[in-house]
């Protein structure tokens, strides 16, 4: 058997999971280990949310609903949901529960202007 690199974008991983293309679990396996070890600590990340999207960020550690959020922020929940989209992007998770943890681990996320906890 000969190794082989696969250089693969963030989210293709899904992408792949998502179509017909059927892998082995080894390859699965090996993809998910490769996209783990190459994911960037929470406070690069943070770097590129815009001061937009930092403002629905702020709210995301919290209770509310996306349309709840843009009430809060007089913006349309579309525009909440694009916004958070984008942050998941920037900050490579798929959840707003996997988004507080990876913040939670982020020493010096205080340090770039994000307040965790807004008081809803």
């Amino acid at each position: 058997m000969v190794p082989v690199t696969v250089h693969l974008p963030a989210g293709m991983f899904q992408e792949l999971q998502a179509s017909d293309i059927l892998l082995s679990d080894l390859v699965r396996e090996t993809l998910r280990n490769e996209l783990d070890r190459r994911r960037l600590p929470a406070a690069i990340g943070l770097r590129y949310v815009t001061p937009a999207e930092r403002r629905v960020l702020a709210y995301l550690t919290t209770h509310l609903t996306l349309a709840e959020i843009g009430e809060r922020l007089h913006l349309r929940r579309t525009t909440v949901k694009s916004h958070v989209a984008s942050i998941y992007g920037k900050m490579n998770v798929s959840s707003r529960s996997e988004l507080v943890r990876r913040l939670d681990a982020a020493p010096d996320s205080g340090a770039l202007g994000l307040t965790h906890h807004v008081a809803v």
